[in-house]
């Protein structure tokens, strides 16, 4: 009797550890509180874009190495989602919530070591995962090397992409059809140029500079009224950028720090207010509940003998998350 009762008492107890350990991923999903960390385990797919799905309840990943789009549970659960050929190396990524789909900046990353290019705009059904369109901006691209980036959508469906390694930005209408939107000598870098992008709801687009920090407004209806917005410093090695909800841009940039920057003339200047720290250097944010998470890529392990196995999604604790609103250089993030 006395060794049924230990066993029962162990089994019980068991039980509880596995309850209490479903909490925190319940009180998430349930609209509590949301994770400081989600830790994806998958060797050496090296996530560059991150978006969360509201809908869905996941994260979307896309992957360098493998092309391969990837969903992510709190738990770290990773997924396949979208597999296929023509995903060469997904790189920035753009839920459009409007029409319920998935957008892809593809791009055959052997440019990078003297390779031809290779970039497309790929669509995708958001829930299905179905391939909408395909658009080759090889077609209407300019002579010269070319790495696709980043993507974001207009309140018409039409996206824009961002190219790195040529002063150009695409559009892409809601069928597929490509063509130049706009091109700058001061989109150029002898390094990485234009980077993230994201789209304002008054009608224009803001674009990251990462070999200078400098951020750019362009009209969607007057692409050649490009200005460049004057920071009081310059958000240095701007990789991916978001807006907020409450209006302030979230730019992930270098030294490992994200910064929020905000405008009160509509982007013509703006001010970085706060600054934080990241444990690890990181490639982009999402906005989830309106809180910010930054993805740890490790891209400075790629190539290595000894790839990383897990990649981490971060809670970037901003104060404008706390209500405090102060302007602060906050302690490294976790990670």
């Amino acid at each position: 009797m006395v060794r049924r009762i230990a066993r029962l008492k162990l089994v019980i107890g068991s039980l509880l550890v596995m309850l209490l350990a479903a909490v925190p991923l319940a009180l998430a999903q349930d609209g509590g509180a949301l994770p400081d960390m989600i830790v994806a385990e998958r060797e050496g797919f090296f996530p560059e874009g991150i978006e969360y799905d509201e809908q869905g309840g996941r994260y979307l990943l896309s992957s360098l190495a493998e092309g391969t789009i990837f969903t992510v549970t709190d738990d770290g659960m990773i997924t396949p989602f979208i597999t296929e050929e023509e995903l060469m190396s997904s790189v920035g990524i753009h839920i459009d919530r409007e029409r319920s789909r998935l957008l892809v900046a593809n791009t055959d990353r052997a440019v990078t070591e003297g390779g031809a290019s290779n970039i497309m705009l790929m669509a995708y059904d958001l829930v299905s995962g179905n391939r909408l369109f395909a658009a080759d901006l090889m077609a209407v691209a300019p002579e010269g090397r070319h790495f696709a980036n980043d993507v974001t959508v207009d309140a018409e469906g039409n996206a824009y992409v961002t190219d790195s390694f040529s002063p150009v930005i695409y559009r892409v209408d809601v069928d597929g059809n490509a063509s130049v939107f706009a091109q700058d000598e001061r989109f150029a870098s002898a390094q990485f140029g234009l980077n993230g992008i994201d789209y304002h709801p008054n009608g224009y687009l803001i674009a990251a500079k990462a070999s200078d920090g400098a951020l750019f407004k362009i009209p969607v209806d007057d692409p050649q009224n490009i200005t460049q917005v004057e920071l009081d410093i310059p958000v240095t090695g701007a990789d991916g950028i978001i807006f907020h909800p409450d209006g302030s841009l979230i730019v992930v940039g270098s030294p490992q720090t994200v910064f929020s920057v905000s405008s009160s003339d509509d982007w013509a200047t703006a001010s970085v207010v706060e600054q934080v720290t990241l444990a690890q250097p990181a490639t982009t944010a999402a906005i989830r509940d309106g809180e910010v998470y930054a993805l740890f890529a490790h891209l400075n392990q790629m190539g290595s003998e000894t790839p990383p196995a897990a990649f981490e999604i971060v809670r970037v604790p901003l104060a404008q998350n706390d209500g405090a609103g102060e302007t602060a250089d906050s302690e490294p993030a976790v990670g």
